[in-house]
């Protein structure tokens, strides 16, 4: 393989007595360049729903009970969805 047009290099290190080999990929340059400012009121967005779901969370007596309703309906959902693709017409 040619090692000019490799896109990273693989260095060798040793810590604790191990010797390993590690993959270090050349830096990306963003192209077109990120502009971040698109992207503030969205994760202003994000930051607030997370802080308004962990509020609801310290409020749970058992938050475990509260994730397998969410995974129960999910599954239910999907099961529905895989009946529908399987049997459109609902024959059966």
């Amino acid at each position: 393989m040619n090692k000019i047009k490799r896109i990273g290099r693989l260095i060798t290190k040793s810590e604790d007595g191990e010797t390993y080999q590690c993959y270090i990929p050349k830096p990306l340059p963003p192209n077109p360049p990120i502009q971040p400012e698109k992207f503030y009121k969205l994760l202003d967005k994000a930051n607030v729903s997370l802080g308004e779901l962990n509020g609801i969370r310290t409020n749970l007596s058992n938050a475990s009970l509260f994730l397998h309703m969410f995974t129960r309906k999910e599954a239910v959902l999907s099961s529905q969805i895989e009946v529908d693709i399987l049997d459109p017409k609902g024959k059966k």
